[in-house]
């Protein structure tokens, strides 16, 4: 392409150049002016379409004046040669000096939209990878918040001043509340604010208390929390801190209603010692017993009574 462009130029501009040298040799002098006038403009307007290759511009520019001027010196007899020589003259200086200053403005500018491109496709690329870690990071919310939403154990975060940031269905379940309601809540105040007799707890020495301002972490594995309605069930539940940048954030709470457990724990306790036709303790709870007090009485220096009572024919009973 450029090589192409370079002698197109270069023959336009050479058959303008032959046409004015040939026409002011030998044309009718009444036009001279408009001719001379003519090929200036060509010249300019080829520095203004031409001056990205700055070699095509010089190669149409100077065939067109150089004839031109060589011309107008060949027959210079009157003013209006000499003048028009100058002008030509002064065109044929200064035009190539103009095409160079666009030729290097062009340049300047193709640099700068290359550039340009290149910090385009930089900032596409970039936008690219935050889209790819915005919607990795969306997809893990995604599916920790989902796990949150189907564990069965109660969850709750809590900003450094103890008010919920967060709660799962779970919690919301046990608890009673609405998320609405629990959310911008102190949670000590509404779940942890008192014992099983009723008897309030202290805010400053709570779990949720330490967890925030000093970083500590605890479990609790008998303990009660409260409900909306105002009943309370036992719970067993872990506070831990969570930091930024080693900076305390908040805390969160997994919690579990222990009423089953403990009634299950119970009834096997029982199981284990009991008999279950009588309802009477059986050998192993007896002989447990009886190392408990023979304990006691090696410690204490006390005494205990042992009865035995006999049921004659019990084996009638029982057949």
């Amino acid at each position: 392409y450029r090589k192409i462009s370079i002698l197109q130029s270069l023959i336009h501009g050479a058959a303008w150049g032959v046409f004015a040298y040939s026409y002011i040799l030998l044309g009718d002098q009444s036009y001279l002016a408009f001719v001379v006038t003519a090929c200036i403009g060509i010249a300019a307007i080829a520095t203004a379409t031409t001056s990205h290759i700055l070699v095509a511009n010089l190669v149409f520019i100077l065939p067109v004046l150089l004839p031109t001027t060589i011309a107008l010196i060949l027959v210079a007899n009157t003013n209006i040669h000499y003048g028009l020589s100058v002008l030509v003259t002064t065109a044929a200086a200064l035009l190539p000096f103009i095409s160079s200053s666009i030729h290097k403005a062009y340049s300047r500018t193709l640099l700068l939209l290359s550039q340009n491109r290149q910090q385009l496709v930089n900032l596409s690329g970039s936008l690219n990878e935050l889209r790819n870690d915005y919607e990795s990071v969306q997809a893990s919310h995604d599916k920790m918040h989902n796990l949150l939403e189907s564990t069965t154990d109660g969850v709750i975060t809590v900003d450094t001043t103890g008010q919920c940031t967060y709660v799962n269905q779970a919690a919301l379940a046990m608890l009673g509340y609405s998320e609405a309601e629990m959310l911008g809540t102190n949670i000590h105040k509404i779940i942890l604010h008192a014992t099983h007799l009723g008897d309030p707890h202290d805010h400053s020495s709570s779990p949720i208390a330490q967890a925030c301002e000093h970083g500590r972490s605890c479990r609790r594995t008998e303990d009660i929390m409260w409900r909306k309605n105002g009943t309370s069930f036992p719970a067993g539940y872990s506070l831990s801190p969570v930091f930024t940048d080693s900076e305390i954030e908040g805390a969160v709470i997994v919690f579990r209603d222990e009423t089953n457990s403990r009634h299950i724990a119970s009834q096997l306790d029982y199981v284990t010692s009991h008999d279950t036709v009588t309802g009477l303790h059986n050998r192993q709870a007896f002989e447990r017993k009886i190392r408990e007090i023979l304990i006691e009485s090696e410690a204490e220096n006390t005494q205990h009574v042992l009865c035995y009572l006999d049921l004659d024919q019990f084996k009638l009973l029982n057949n």
